[in-house]
C-alpha cells in the first residue's frame, strides 16, 4: 500500500499518539520488532536465528525507526562506498552508540567489519543496545556502558525528555524550551581506549555522534591515531560550551583528502570552512564525512 502525503502525515501522528499512550498509561518503555530479511536492520545470531530490534518509545529514535524503517541511511551508504574495495578487516568504532542502530546496520550490510566497539553511557539505552546484539560472537562486538572524554571520571549527562537520541554531556544541546534532567555517567579516557581498537592492526571506521562533544573527543587522541582511520563521521553542532583544541582539530581534518558536509555531499570543503562552521552557536548541526582514497 502506498500512502499519499496526507495519509502519511496521519499515520505519523497516530504512531506518536499510540507510543505516548503506551508509555504514559501502561508504563511501556520500549518495543521489540522483528525486521524481515530484506530490512537493513535484519541481523542473525550465531545460531542463524533473527535478532529482534528493540527501540525506545520516544518521539525521536523509536518514532523515526517505525516510520523510516531505517536509520541514517546516508551514513551507511557512505561507509559502504568508501570501504567497498577494502579487502582487509575493518574495526568499527561507534562513539555515542545510543541503542546501536548505526552499528547494527553496518554489521549487517558493510563487508569486512570484524571488530566493533560501541560506547553508550546511558543505562536504558545501553540495555537496549545489549539486546540488539544478543547471541553474536562471530564478530568481536564490544559494548561499553560509558562515554569517552579527555580522562577517566564522571560527568553530568543531560537528557532530552522527548528524544532518547538527544542526550549530551553539553547542556547547550538540550531544547531551550524544555526542563531537562541529568544523571552522572562514567567517562573513559578516549586516548587510552583507542589502544584497544588498534591492537589487531585493522583499519578504523570511526563514527561519532555525541550531541556537541565530538570535537572534544577527537582532539583527545594522539594525532597518530588518525593515520589508522579509513573514514570518519562527526556530527558537528553549532553550540556554546565546547572547549577543545581548535588547532589540533584542524590538523586532524587536514590528514584527510576528502571532507564533505552531509547537507552538500558533492562539495569538498576546506579545513578553514569547517572551522568557520563551528563558530556558530544557534543550535544547528551537520554531519562531516572525512576519508582518504
Amino acid at each position: 500500500m502506498i500512502l499519499n502525503e496526507n495519509e502519511m502525515n496521519t499515520f505519523t501522528n497516530q504512531i506518536a499518539i499510540y507510543m505516548k499512550i503506551l508509555k504514559e498509561n501502561y508504563n511501556v518503555n520500549y518495543l521489540s520488532i522483528s525486521p524481515n530479511k530484506n530490512s537493513i536492520f535484519y541481523l542473525e545470531n550465531d545460531l542463524k536465528s533473527p535478532i529482534d530490534l528493540h527501540i525506545p518509545l520516544d518521539a525521536g529514535i523509536g518514532r523515526g525507526v517505525l516510520i523510516r524503517k531505517s536509520w541514517d541511511l546516508p551514513k551507511i551508504n557512505f561507509i559502504k562506498l568508501v570501504t567497498r574495495e577494502t579487502k582487509s578487516p575493518l574495526c568499527l568504532v561507534d562513539v555515542g552508540t545510543n541503542i546501536g542502530l548505526i552499528t547494527r546496520e553496518c554489521i549487517g550490510n558493510v563487508e569486512n567489519i570484524k571488530t566493533a566497539y560501541a560506547y553508550e553511557p546511558h543505562p536504558s539505552n545501553f540495555s537496549l543496545l545489549s539486546k540488539n546484539f544478543s547471541g553474536i560472537e562471530r564478530i568481536n562486538i564490544n559494548l561499553i556502558n560509558a562515554g569517552l572524554g579527555k580522562s577517566n571520571g564522571t560527568l553530568n549527562f543531560y537528557l532530552d525528555p522527548d528524544n532518547a537520541g538527544n542526550y549530551s554531556l553539553n547542556i547547550n544541546a538540550m531544547p531551550a524550551n524544555m526542563e531537562c534532567s541529568s544523571i552522572k555517567v562514567e567517562i573513559l579516557s578516549a586516548n587510552e581506549e583507542k589502544e584497544k581498537w588498534l591492537q589487531n592492526n585493522e583499519a578504523i571506521v570511526y563514527k561519532s555522534d555525541t550531541q556537541g562533544y565530538d570535537e572534544i573527543i577527537a582532539t583527545s587522541y594522539d594525532l597518530s591515531f588518525w593515520d589508522h582511520v579509513k573514514c570518519g563521521i562527526f556530527e558537528l553542532w553549532r553550540i556554546d560550551g565546547k572547549e577543545y583544541d581548535r588547532d589540533k582539530f584542524c590538523t586532524i581534518l587536514d590528514k584527510f583528502t576528502h571532507r564533505v558536509f552531509g547537507a552538500n555531499p558533492t562539495r569538498n570543503v576546506s579545513v578553514k570552512e569547517v572551522d568557520q562552521y563551528l563558530y556558530g552557536c544557534e543550535g544547528d548541526f551537520d554531519d562531516l564525512l572525512i576519508w582518504n582514497d
